[in-house]
This record gives structure tokens, C-alpha cells and sequence, in this order.
């Protein structure tokens, strides 16, 4: 069986711009007439995107494990290499490899890298020492990937004053970065 994942989105659509939109019209009220029009807008959205959110998802992992590894090889050293992150940087790479890791798999190892390395982060914090400058350099590198997927997914927006700086999502999401 085909997803129509993309067909009952449009279904939705139709649904709000024809059906819902128009009696929320006639109601006078305002806030519902907003939020009809805000929710077609993100369905419309998501409809040009729901192709590639587990591109996506996959990208941003790629990104949290490059980070902890570049986090982890500055706290070894340091003589302070943290475990929990480099098994955390193993589970991500190994999800990355596997073909059938599910989009759940791969965001709850997102979210645990990103704790995990703020933690980090928070640690070292208040330190003035060479290992939390060494640390803050790999964050503030990896975290440019970041800022330029964030920005080519929500091109479609149009939120950026200079829509020709953004990177083409196809051809980041073509690339998916290395550890």
C-alpha cells in the first residue's frame, strides 16, 4: 500500500480553506479565523516538507554526533573523557547506519546528545580553562550546520531578508555530515 500521507494533508487543506474557514468567517469570530488560516498555512508547509523530515531528522543527527564527538575527543584530552557522551555519540553513529532505524529511534538519540552535551557545556561554564574554550569552538562549529538546515527548512516562510543567502535544503540534506 502507497503512503497518502500527502493526499490527506490536501484533504485537510481543501478542508479548512473550503469548509471550516468560511463558517468561521460567517461566525465573526476573529481568533478563529486566525488560527484556520495559521493551520492551513502549516499544512501547506508541511506538505512541501513531508518528504524530507526523515532527511531531515537524520542531517540533525549526523550534526549532534559530530558534535559529540568533537566534545568528547576535547575532553580526552583533557584527561576527563565522559562515557555516557561517547556511548551516546556510538548509539547515534550506529542509527545513522542502520537503514530501517525508525524517525522515533533517531530523535530520541537527538534529544539525548543535546542533553548530554549541554550538560557538558553547563559544567564547564563557569571555567576559564583552554578545555572549555576547546569545547566552546566545537559547539559554536557544529551548530553553523544547525542554523543553515533550520534556515533552508523554513525557506518556503519566507522569513529571511535575503533569500538567496540560504542554503538549498536538497543539497544539504545530500550531505549528510561526518563525525
Amino acid at each position: 500500500m502507497s503512503d497518502r500521507t500527502t493526499n490527506g494533508l490536501k484533504a485537510c487543506i481543501s478542508s479548512l480553506d473550503n469548509i471550516v474557514s468560511p463558517s468561521a468567517a460567517a461566525s465573526g469570530d476573529a481568533l478563529a479565523r486566525e488560527q484556520v488560516t495559521l493551520l492551513s498555512k502549516y499544512l501547506k508547509f508541511l506538505v512541501q516538507r513531508v518528504d524530507l523530515t526523515r532527511d531531515r531528522t537524520r542531517f540533525e543527527l549526523a550534526l549532534y554526533c559530530r558534535q559529540g564527538r568533537r566534545v568528547g575527543e576535547a575532553l580526552a584530552e583533557a584527561d576527563t573523557p565522559d562515557g555516557q557522551l561517547s556511548a551516546l555519540v556510538a548509539e547515534g553513529e550506529r542509527l545513522l547506519a542502520s537503514a530501517p532505524a525508525r524517525t522515533q529511534e533517531l530523535e530520541s538519540s537527538i534529544a539525548r546528545l543535546r542533553m548530554t552535551i549541554s550538560r557538558i557545556v553547563r559544567r564547564l561554564g563557569g571555567t576559564d580553562t583552554e578545555l572549555r574554550h576547546t569545547v566552546d569552538d566545537a559547539v559554536r562549529e557544529t551548530t553553523r550546520g544547525m542554523i543553515d538546515l533550520q534556515r533552508s527548512w523554513f525557506a518556503p516562510q519566507a522569513w529571511e531578508a535575503d533569500p538567496e543567502s540560504i542554503p538549498a535544503l536538497e543539497g544539504l540534506l545530500a550531505a549528510i555530515p561526518s563525525s
